[in-house]
């Protein structure tokens, strides 16, 4: 029976090396060990690791346009306004290694803490009201409520894999967690998109031609051509639209509590 090409050449290539006295060839990794064996509760991070992520994402992108479509802003101006968020998730960061770290508390704990201040933040976006033409000065410390919440739940996640995860899997349980995060975020992008886009079309085909319509689609711009009679009109659809998507970033929030819980045990695991 002939041999495979493979087994062939690996003879070729020992027969070799013993000729130019290299010595013989180090065995083949056993595949089979190589195999990630991760205990169930790395996967539930990693859904967890995705469902904040994408909410962080989709958020601080709908948050931006709103400020300059809704409230009239400048890009730099509707910038200023995301401060409090995008400050909050660094120092949230690093409490959540003070609490996991240095005080020992199990990430758990911090996981459902930082949940609940999301689906909080999140819920109380959705009060914002659309008739109001000028930025609520409350919407600063809903912000607040989500920057620590994400930041949280990220930090301590990424510390919390040593806990679910043994060392030769380790490599493995980062770069899934990365790949998690980035699709959470792109699925959240195209939900919210939707979301966004079905509310424009069923409220203006009344009022705008669907030119205007799929030109605003393609491009919130183009609100400034659409005659300043209209502009609030449009405007109160943007922002009930905005509110739609906070909505569903909230049943988000609440799906990655409930996968969260799932990590729950009767003795919560600690970082060393």
């Amino acid at each position: 029976m002939e041999r495979p090409l493979c087994a062939n050449g690996t003879k070729m290539a020992e027969a070799l090396r013993q000729k130019i006295a290299l010595g013989p060839l180090p065995p083949l990794p056993d595949v089979e060990r190589s195999i990630p064996n991760s205990p169930t509760q790395s996967y539930h991070s990693e859904i967890t690791e995705a469902s904040h992520d994408e909410k962080d994402l989709v958020k601080r992108q709908a948050e931006y346009l709103k400020f300059q479509v809704v409230y009239g802003d400048s890009s730099a101006r509707a910038g200023y306004r995301m401060i409090p968020v995008l400050f909050c998730l660094p120092l949230a960061g690093l409490l959540s290694g003070i609490l996991t770290e240095k005080k020992k508390v199990p990430p758990i704990y911090t996981l459902l803490v930082a949940s609940l201040l999301q689906i909080l933040g999140l819920a109380l976006m959705t009060t914002v009201s659309v008739a109001d033409q000028t930025f609520p000065p409350a919407q600063y410390g809903y912000e607040v409520l989500m920057g620590l919440g994400f930041g949280l739940s990220l930090s301590t996640l990424i510390m919390s894999v040593p806990l679910v995860s043994e060392q030769r899997d380790r490599a493995i349980t980062m770069g899934a967690i990365a790949q998690f995060r980035t699709l959470g975020g792109s699925v959240g992008v195209s939900i919210c998109t939707n979301v966004l886009n079905n509310r424009i079309k069923s409220r203006l085909t009344t009022v705008l031609s669907s030119i205007q319509i799929n030109d605003l689609l393609r491009s919130s711009e183009s609100l400034k051509k659409i005659p300043q009679s209209l502009q609030w009109t449009v405007q109160s659809v943007y922002a009930g639209g905005y509110n739609e998507q906070m909505k569903a970033l909230t049943a988000f929030g609440a799906a990655a509590m409930l996968t969260a819980i799932l990590l729950w045990e009767k003795k919560p695991r600690r970082i060393p």
